[in-house]
């Protein structure tokens, strides 16, 4: 607020206004009274808040009637417990998505100087993911950046953006409701300045921080359990996996009301903790009945004969507890899932001497990473997919008849979306039939809290969950995952009592076992992938882990397949560089049952699977890379597509869904009727109606053309583009340094990194020339004139051709490839055309490596092969062209060395803008200089946007 939100500055309404004028006069007309420490909080909110934020346009009140999961404000019963309360004073909402929280104080309270309610108000807010908070006793209000990381030993002021007395509400009310009426938000200002403030400040998400709280505490208890036990690798991991899942299932269990607070903090304080630890999973098993805590003999056998430290548990159940900073009443099942999906990136191995190592498994490694599909993707999956499903059932027993699998579960994301679906359709549905008749039915699927708080029973939803819910991933640890977020998701909004009735009423144990639904195989390989052999390599069957379907799941087999398959399955190239090791006989078995004329990719197996699975009249909606869309090597997998069932759309969701990592994606509906055309939604959200057929790409316009012209019109760059970077073989260290070496012959060497659009940063590392190869050692640097010869260079490491000058070196590894003179043209006028959205269009649509997920590669044939406008010489207006485009490269290379040296922020912008308006002007040249129309350059710019 101090940074105004403009251009979203509005006015407040009259009426607003002056609500707000009556309740500051009458607070500055009784201070004293109201800054008595006997005037209570509670009555504070009845008196003051509520009748603020109604001013700004919020029903705190619900004189709506909107159901508890639907309506603006959550108002919290004031509970405490040691560092606050459980929850906050005000949740504020909008469609059932939190917003933004507000903490209440009594003005006995000092808000501006006192640390502790500062760090309740950010703790919470910052554990829901939510960018700004409130907290204020009226007399004082302070808006908190949320979005750092909290520490109990902050000052009060530490991420405070604006701090108010109400007797300047006035002055300042237009700030306020701009940012934090119903309106502002419904319009987008507050996410707009939230965004914003995000760019400009260092964060650590709660996901993230927590992640490293995970990883310490895995690493810390692996290696105690392999000191004080002989167990093998996978036996190390389950049990490392199955006592954290336990202990943090409590844990939120306590947070959220359903256990007593600070029973695990108990056992830590107990001299064998472990024992006690064990004894307080027994005492879970005969309430919740999750297989979770199953110590019979069909269960976990080996948990409980375990030797831990006192030390490793105690550490970890603390640090579970305040002042930590997670809050778990406000901990969203997203956020958990995100935590857990990186979690299971990383495994547990032992070393020759027996030590507990974490490292990332090979698969993750060769991906790059793991990449959680983030809310607003699983949300329109679920959508496209349950959400029409449900339209169609109608009622409660035909939606019992859906079956929703995601055959690659990960952590649960996409089952947790259409588990949400799922109970918000059957609490709709309870609410619009006579509520007060279901719930006095004899197993009622609704109770009532309140006046208009009705919820779910936990029979209802174990119902549902057993019901609809299905999935399978070859990592034993996904399934557990995804077993503990489903069972969370199952006890939302759950309390202590009405969990203590369930038992007391109905006889039986809170939560369902899940092995039926959530099965743990290779979604890919059946058992006869071992058929030849009567006894399998056993390391060879654990990693293979073949699954039979219609043994795993043969009641939904059997009558036709799943109804709804969703999910983000991996992204896996079983072909050139990017292809893993280990999977030569995976690929065998996939030859012979897939077809295998398209690329090979585990996204391209995952989507015939998938139409093996669903029932005739089903859908599925994968997220997947956007090649799949338009590239020709995967024709014959949209011909396949298309040949079974129809595309009801596919959206292309351009390059950042998975936050930094650049991936372009598409998401695809498919489902019957097989005929009708299909919705193509681009970058920007425009959308056409296309009948699709056979192997032609799923475009909004059929760009061959386009293609094939562009060909046409140009020249293929050819040789001017050539590797001869310094490659270091098995010699980097010793060639490479991070300093030059004391009488040694050493140059400066740049690196992929180093090279931007039109712009190459200083080099960092130095090059030993004298070096000579010792027996068995091998590199290659080549002659300095082929490095001085390229005078720009090419980033390989890139989804698409970033070329920049070479400067302040002569020497470059082979992450740099060099662009030489191309025939009589000038290499800027080359470098304008590659740097160009059109050649980056090109790119894209003709090379399997834009679209890598992780570590892009830049491929010399791949470039090679790109179309270059040549000029006519003997054509005066041809050469005006030529010389344009050349001094618009030379602006665009000035502006980027003169941008890192600008002193203000001003200067910055405006040097920025003339970054900006000089790429438009070289677009449009190439533009003009390859002929093209209106109509191509919108599909150019569809698909770059």
């Amino acid at each position: 607020m101090s940074e105004t939100p403009d251009p979203d500055l509005v006015s407040a309404p009259d009426d607003c206004r002056r609500q707000v004028a009556e309740l500051v006069e009458r607070f500055g007309r009784n201070r004293d009274q109201y800054r008595s420490a006997a005037y209570n909080e509670a009555t504070l909110r009845t008196e003051f808040l509520d009748p603020f934020f109604e001013a700004l346009g919020w029903d705190v009140a619900n004189r709506a009637g909107y159901a508890e999961a639907y309506k603006d404000v959550v108002r919290e019963v004031s509970v405490e417990v040691e560092g606050g309360r459980k929850a906050p004073d005000y949740c504020f909402r909008i469609g059932g998505q939190r917003k933004f929280f507000v903490e209440a104080k009594k003005p006995a309270i000092n808000v501006k100087g006192d640390p502790g309610p500062a760090y309740q108000v950010r703790r919470y807010a910052w554990n829901a993911k939510l960018p700004l908070s409130l907290l204020t006793d009226f007399e004082e209000l302070a808006v908190y950046d949320c979005s750092q990381k909290p520490a109990l030993t902050d000052p009060p002021g530490t991420a405070r953006l604006r701090f108010l007395t109400c007797d300047q509400y006035l002055e300042h009310l237009d700030e306020i409701y701009s940012l934090f009426s119903r309106e502002a938000i419904l319009k987008g200002a507050f996410d707009r300045f939230a965004e914003d403030h995000r760019k400009h400040r260092g964060t650590q998400e709660v996901d993230a921080a927590f992640l490293q709280e995970m990883e310490r505490w895995r690493e810390a208890l692996a290696k105690d359990l392999a000191r004080h036990n002989q167990l093998s690798v996978p036996e190390l991991n389950f049990a490392v996996q199955a006592l954290l899942d336990r202990i943090l299932f409590l844990r939120i269990a306590e947070d959220r009301g359903v256990e007593h607070q600070d029973q695990l903090r108990e056992v830590a304080g107990r001299r064998d903790c472990y024992s006690a630890l064990c004894r307080r999973f027994e005492q879970a098993d005969d309430k919740y009945n999750a297989g979770l805590f199953d110590f019979s003999p069909q269960g976990d056998t080996l948990c409980p004969g375990l030797t831990v430290s006192d030390r490793v548990l105690k550490a970890i159940i603390t640090g579970l507890y305040y002042p930590s900073p997670y809050e778990f009443s406000v901990l969203g099942a997203d956020i958990l899932g995100a935590v857990y999906e990186q979690f299971l990136g990383k495994v547990i191995r032992l070393t020759p001497a027996g030590l507990a190592k974490v490292e990332e498994k090979p698969e993750v490694r060769k991906a790059g990473g793991v990449y959680y599909t983030p809310t607003y993707i699983v949300d329109y999956i679920v959508a496209h997919t349950v959400g029409e499903a449900l339209a169609e059932a109608g009622t409660p027993e035909a939606v019992a008849k859906i079956h929703i699998l995601d055959p690659a579960c990960g952590s649960g994301s996409f089952l947790l979306g259409a588990y949400q679906c799922l109970l918000d359709w059957h609490l709709r549905y309870y609410l619009d039939h006579d509520p007060e008749r279901q719930a006095r039915k004899r197993r009622p699927p609704i109770l009532r809290l309140s006046e208009h708080d009705w919820r779910l029973t936990i029979q209802e939803r174990k119902r549902i969950l057993l019901n609809n819910i299905f999935g399978v991933d070859i990592d034993r640890q996904a399934v557990e995952v995804t077993k503990l977020n489903l069972l969370l998701k199952c006890l939302e909004g759950v309390t202590r009592e009405t969990a203590d009735a369930t038992l007391q009423l109905f006889h039986e144990r809170l939560l369902p076992n899940l092995d039926e639904n959530i099965k743990c195989g290779n979604s890919l390989i059946g058992s006869d992938y071992f058929a030849d052999r009567l006894l399998p390599d056993e390391e060879e069957l654990r990693r293979v882990n073949p699954f039979d379907w219609e043994q795993g799941f043969p009641e939904i087999m059997k009558a036709g397949g799943f109804d709804c398959v969703i999910g983000n399955p991996p992204y896996l190239s079983f072909s050139g560089r990017q292809k893993p090791e280990g999977y030569e006989g995976s690929i065998a078995y996939w030859k012979r049952h897939y077809p295998w004329d398209s690329w090979p990719t585990s996204h391209g197996l995952f989507l015939v699977r998938a139409l093996e699975l669903r029932r005739s009249g089903g859908t599925i909606s994968f997220i997947v890379p956007d090649q799949v869309g338009h590239l020709a090597g995967y024709g014959p997998l949209r011909e396949q597509i298309i040949s079974r069932t129809g595309v009801r759309e596919v959206r292309y969701w351009g390059e950042h869904v998975f936050g930094r990592v650049v991936t372009p994606a598409l998401t695809l509906v498919v489902g019957d009727p097989v005929v009708a055309p299909t919705r193509i939604v681009d970058r920007n959200g425009a959308e056409r109606m296309v009948q699709l057929g056979g192997a032609a790409p799923w475009v909004a316009y059929d760009n061959r053309g386009l293609l094939a012209k562009l060909a046409q019109v140009g020249r293929s760059l050819g040789d001017a583009v050539r590797d001869p970077g310094v490659h270091t073989g098995n010699c980097s260290a010793k060639l490479v340094t991070n300093e030059p070496i004391a009488e040694c012959d050493c140059v400066p060497v740049l690196e992929g990194k180093q090279v931007s659009r039109y712009e190459c940063a200083s080099a960092r590392k130095w090059l030993r020339l004298d070096y000579a190869p010792r027996r068995g050692e091998y590199f290659r640097i080549g002659h300095r004139d082929n490095y001085r010869q390229a005078s720009f260079i090419i980033r390989q490491t890139a989804p698409y051709p970033i070329v920049g000058p070479r400067v302040g070196a002569d020497y470059f590894r082979n992450s740099l490839l060099a662009l030489y003179d191309f025939a009589d043209h000038d290499t800027r006028y080359v470098v304008g055309l590659l740097n160009s959205t059109l050649l980056r269009f090109v790119y894209a649509q003709t090379t399997l490596e834009a679209g890598q997920k992780a570590f892009p590669q830049v491929k010399v044939a791949s470039i090679r092969s790109l179309p270059i406008r040549t000029i006519d010489f003997d054509n005066p207006a041809e050469v005006k062209r030529h010389d344009r485009m050349v001094a618009l490269v030379e602006t665009m290379l000035d502006l980027h060395k003169r941008l890192p040296q600008a002193q203000t922020a001003q200067d910055r912008e405006l040097l920025q803008r003339q970054i900006e308006a000089t790429d438009r002007e070289i677009d449009r040249l190439v533009y003009e200089l390859y002929g093209l129309s209106e109509e191509e350059i919108a599909l150019v710019e569809g698909e770059e946007g």
